[in-house]
């Protein structure tokens, strides 16, 4: 079974574009607004998702808000088209793994992708749990 990535953004472009990225090697969901990428979180379980801090209805802080409150599954990597150290270090403190500027570099993303994914496959070979196995702690 493939590693799940999930895109929300509403810029279909940025969806566009990661998921050509990742599409072989990786099973890529993608949602146009947090709502939409919220249920597919709970119902698909992805290990990485990218979300984009600036959308209509639920912005990106707030679905991370959700996400964390919720304590549902996945590393977060926010998603921004400006750059502003304040913004980054409130994704930060928020819970994200990190953010990225928009236009981003398909090889930055790339790299930040196949880092996670190594560390998840090391977390579930460690993990005798059994609980969550798609769940990395901090």
């Amino acid at each position: 079974m493939k590693q799940k990535i999930l895109i929300i953004d509403d810029e279909k472009s940025i969806r566009d574009s990661i998921q050509m990225i990742f599409s072989k090697e990786f099973s890529v969901f993608t949602a146009s607004e947090g709502k939409i990428g919220l249920e597919i979180i709970k119902q698909d379980h992805p290990i990485l998702i990218f979300l984009d801090i600036g959308m209509p209805g639920l912005s990106g802080f707030k679905v991370l808000e959700i996400i964390k409150k919720d304590n549902l599954p996945g590393i977060i990597w926010m998603l921004t088209g400006e750059e502003n150290i304040d913004v980054a270090l409130k994704t930060i403190q928020m819970g994200a793994a990190g953010y990225l500027t928009k236009p981003f570099d398909a090889a930055e993303i790339r790299n930040i992708t196949l880092n996670v994914m190594q560390n998840h496959e090391r977390k579930i070979k460690h993990d005798t749990s059994g609980d969550k196995p798609w769940a990395i702690e901090k």
